[in-house]
């Protein structure tokens, strides 16, 4: 628990603070997510999971604020957007607008809503995660944010993302490589491919052989496959 003094200094006000002194658990403080705002909850979900304030500072605190914001910045809209101009633009005339609007398709294509970003960033699920919605609500978007955010916390680390054709893997790949900044060093350890290739190639090089891509249940031979290849049993029929 730390004090109130050290929570001020990471951003958490006084309003917030009193909610935050009633939570004892990270069970309790995802229930309260959608009510605090987000840099904050940001900055309690690192602290949940064991990160210092000092660590919580530099990788938190000052990505956000501006090189020449003094630590007591004046809490104006003004300075709220400048803070965050990662995620708000601010508009005043028809040129601005339409340089927002000339920009890249692609830029759009991987926009992040607050909502979703608390999905992608969180700092830790403690297990499988299943993100649900209907069409064109951004799954696949907070999927590709999630990958930006995993892969640089590790230089050993990598990520493996699938989806069910090529041409939607394809799709990912350009989106994601426009995230990550054409940064090939961090594409590199990205795997984007289709479910089906991925099984595949764990077929092809734990069985040595490469299997025919029309194998199919229906066949009698995929369960065999993968019993083969994995050296486990097939399901038991009780």
């Amino acid at each position: 628990m730390y004090s109130d003094t050290v929570l001020g200094e990471l951003g958490v006000d006084d309003q917030v603070l009193r909610a935050v002194r009633t939570i004892v658990d990270k069970a309790q403080l995802r229930e309260f997510e959608t009510l605090l705002p987000e840099d904050q909850c940001e900055v309690l979900q690192y602290l949940a999971e064991g990160f210092t304030p000092e660590e919580v500072y530099r990788d938190v605190v000052t990505v956000r604020r501006p090189v020449d914001a003094g630590p007591d910045a004046d809490e104006s809209l003004a300075v709220a957007i400048s803070n965050t101009a990662s995620r708000i633009t601010l508009v005043t005339g028809q040129e601005e607008l339409a340089d927002v609007l000339e920009k890249p398709f692609a830029a759009w294509r991987v926009f992040l809503h607050p909502s979703q970003r608390r999905v992608a960033y969180r700092v830790s699920s403690g297990g499988p995660v299943q993100v649900t919605g209907g069409p064109g609500t951004g799954k696949t978007v907070a999927a590709l944010h999630r990958v930006k955010h995993l892969i640089p916390r590790s230089p050993d680390s990598r990520v493996l993302l699938t989806t069910f054709t090529g041409a939607l893997a394809a799709s990912l790949r350009e989106n994601l490589s426009t995230l990550l900044e054409v940064d090939a060093s961090l594409l590199s350890r990205v795997d984007v491919t289709t479910v089906n290739a991925y099984a595949h190639g764990i077929i092809s090089r734990l069985d040595g052989t490469v299997p025919p891509r029309s194998v199919t249940a229906r066949s009698g031979r995929c369960g065999s496959e993968w019993s083969r290849s994995s050296g486990c049993r097939g399901p038991s029929s009780s």
